[in-house]
C-alpha cells in the first residue's frame, strides 16, 4: 500500500506555515508558506493510497481545507492513528504516545506552542536556525507516524483497524470526529489559549 504521511504546522494566528509529508518510497517534502498551494500538495500525493494523520480529521485537514480549499478527505482514503490509538488505550498527544511506544526523536522537547514561536522567530528575525528546528520537528513527526502504527500493529491492532474510509470514519465508540479526547484537553486547544492571550495583550 502507498500511504502518505501528512503533518502540518500553523502560526499563532492559525494560518499555515508547513505543510510535511512524507512517503517511504520517495522521502519527505515540506512546503513552507506560500509554497504550501494545493497545486503543491497534490503534486507529491500522486498516485497515494492512502493518507495518513494524527488528529488530522480534526485538526490538519480542516485547517488545510479551509485555508487553501483542498478537500483531502474527499480526495483520499484518510486515516487517524490517533483513534487507533484511542483503541488500544494510548491516550494523549503524538509526542506521549511516542514515548510510550519507545519511537525516538532528537527534537524532543519542541512542541506546537514552542512550533509557533520557531516561525515567529524566522519571520520577525529571518532566524533560519529556528526555521530549521521547526522544519526538523515536523519532519519527524511525519516520519515517526509509521514507527507508530508499526507499533501499534505489535501490540495487536487489527490491521483493518481505522482503515481508509474516504472521508468518513468514526472515533472509538462511534462518535464523529470532534468530541473531545479522552483524560484530556481538546487537542489545539493550548495553542487556541495562547493565542487569545497575545490578542489580549495586544489590546
Amino acid at each position: 500500500m502507498d500511504r502518505a504521511y501528512l503533518d502540518i504546522e500553523t502560526a499563532f494566528d492559525g494560518r499555515i506555515t508547513v505543510v510535511g509529508i512524507y512517503r517511504p518510497d520517495r522521502g519527505t517534502v515540506q512546503l513552507v508558506g506560500r509554497d504550501a498551494t494545493p497545486k503543491a500538495i497534490m503534486a507529491f500525493l500522486d498516485g497515494a493510497s492512502c493518507l495518513l494523520t494524527y488528529n488530522g480529521h480534526r485538526f490538519d485537514l480542516p485547517r488545510i481545507k479551509d485555508e487553501l480549499g483542498l478537500d483531502l478527505r474527499a480526495l483520499f482514503p484518510c486515516r487517524d492513528l490517533m483513534f487507533d490509538c484511542w483503541r488500544l488505550g494510548l491516550k494523549g498527544g503524538f509526542k506521549k504516545v511516542e514515548e510510550r511506544l519507545g519511537v525516538a526523536r532528537e527534537t524532543r522537547g519542541v512542541d506546537g506552542i514552542m512550533a509557533m514561536r520557531l516561525w515567529e522567530k524566522y519571520v520577525d528575525l529571518d532566524d533560519t536556525e529556528a526555521l530549521a528546528l521547526l522544519l526538523a520537528y515536523n519532519r519527524e513527526d511525519c516520519e515517526n507516524m509509521p514507527r507508530v502504527l508499526e507499533r501499534l500493529e505489535m501490540l495487536g491492532l487489527p490491521a483493518s483497524t481505522g482503515d481508509p474510509d474516504h472521508g468518513g470514519g468514526q472515533e472509538p465508540g462511534g462518535q464523529e470526529p470532534g468530541g473531545q479526547e479522552p483524560g484530556g484537553e481538546q487537542p489545539g486547544e493550548g495553542k487556541a489559549r495562547h493565542e487569545e492571550e497575545r490578542r489580549r495583550k495586544r489590546r
